[in-house]
């Protein structure tokens, strides 16, 4: 018999999105991280203060050019900064391969003193490639008001 109880503190905590990407070029792409607005970034202000982002390689053999956490100055990448880069090429080139990369604010302020917000940006090698990824952000300064909900979108 499942738990009658109704516990949804987690989203308050911390931040996980799972997008997909298929961007259908070798350009480097930058993540939809934020769907329900619309926004590449998630912001950095009393928010996460640690971050971790995997990318899951589900479709295609081609590497990966490019995987990246960005900080930058607005939550659709403006001025966008590397943050952390996976070295490229990977051999992140068989479905079922995962990269992750990590950092926390400290790294984001050192690389762009006035980032706001943070997100993850993936290039293809091989155009008809696509993969996951999945973003963490923790150990947020004060908890949020949201509860635990679905996105359906």
């Amino acid at each position: 018999m499942p738990a009658t109880a109704d516990v949804t503190w987690f989203r308050s905590r911390f931040v996980i999105r799972t997008r997909p990407v298929d961007p259908n070029s070798v350009d480097p792409v930058l993540v939809l991280l934020n769907p329900e607005a619309a926004e590449e970034c998630i912001a950095v202000r009393s928010g996460p203060t640690r971050y971790c982002a995997k990318f899951l390689h589900t479709i295609g053999t081609g590497a990966i050019d490019g995987f990246e956490i960005i900080a930058a100055t607005a939550a659709d990448a403006t001025g966008a900064t590397v943050v952390k880069a996976h070295a490229t090429p990977t051999v992140a080139d068989a479905p079922g391969d995962e990269l992750v990369l990590e950092c926390d604010v400290e790294q984001v302020r050192e690389v762009l003193a006035t980032a706001t917000h943070v997100g993850v940006r993936v290039e293809f090698a091989v155009s008809t490639d696509e993969g996951a990824v999945t973003f963490l952000g923790a150990e947020p300064r004060f908890a949020s008001g949201l509860l635990t909900t679905d996105y359906i979108s």
